[in-house]
């Protein structure tokens, strides 16, 4: 029986969000055939942006009830905000918002964004590897879908930037994906063997593209895991005593969003 060990090529993949910015920036954010270029209508819009608010919605929901009643932060950070769907809903929860990617196009896009509705307490900042453009210190730090597509790491070493920009007495909520365990259990024998030849053979990708009519370099959007021993071990480090872990599943792939004070 086919096996698969999938040994993870270290890549940085900001190259990759550079192009789904310039190319496809909502495809990029939620990988749905509704959000291509070719799809994307006012009424797909308004379900991208409204899942958004749904987030927030739920984040702020777990503070209140297990982390901090009444919570409202007075500064706020989104690691990864690509073209603004978690930073609007965050700017009306919040006095001052800054969101951080890597691409250009998606920063751009999400400054567009919060023109047409109208929200203007938002900064919007280019990330590099220790987030050198980020000015002060946040009482809320947030990050969603985005760790997972960023080598592990590299993820440690921005977790660990993010709990140091965080003031004494501020909330986070950070996802991560820790297991793609489900993905194994629904996925047929050829698709494991693509996904190995894919990740961990020099050139997979290169000749995936290629099977399918596409250059050579066509970004791909790898899933990383990280390990949560280590995850919790970096927060009680940081002073961190309690932690409202929920479960999430996106086709397969296991994470955790890991909502703490």
């Amino acid at each position: 029986m086919f096996s698969l060990r999938v040994i993870k090529l270290p890549k940085n993949t900001d190259k990759d969000w550079e192009y789904y910015g310039a190319v496809a920036p909502y495809f990029g954010v939620l990988s749905d055939e509704k959000f291509s270029p070719a799809n994307l209508s006012e009424a797909a819009l308004e379900d991208f942006f409204s899942s958004g608010v749904e987030h927030i919605e739920e984040v702020f929901d777990v503070i209140e009830k297990n982390i901090k009643p009444g919570f409202t932060p007075a500064r706020s950070l989104d690691f990864g905000c690509g073209v603004g769907r978690i930073v609007l809903p965050l700017a009306r929860r919040s006095g001052h918002v800054v969101g951080v990617d890597v691409s250009p196009g998606m920063l751009e896009e999400a400054r567009l964004n919060s023109k047409k509705y109208g929200i203007s307490n938002i900064e919007f900042v280019e990330s590099d590897e220790t987030l050198s453009k980020v000015s002060g210190t946040f009482d809320f730090v947030h990050s969603y879908i985005v760790m997972q597509h960023i080598s592990t790491r590299r993820g440690v070493r921005f977790l660990a930037r993010l709990l140091e920009l965080l003031n004494p007495g501020g909330v986070g909520a950070l996802h991560f994906t820790y297991s793609w365990q489900g993905w194994l259990q629904q996925a047929s024998r050829g698709a494991r063997f693509v996904r190995w030849l894919r990740e961990s053979v020099p050139g997979g990708q290169g000749l995936m593209n290629l099977a399918k009519g596409r250059r050579f370099d066509h970004p791909n959007m790898l899933m990383n895991t990280y390990d949560v021993n280590r995850l919790f071990s970096m927060l009680q480090e940081h002073g961190c005593r309690e932690v409202h872990v929920k479960f999430t599943d996106h086709n397969g792939h296991w994470g955790v969003m890991l909502v703490f004070q």
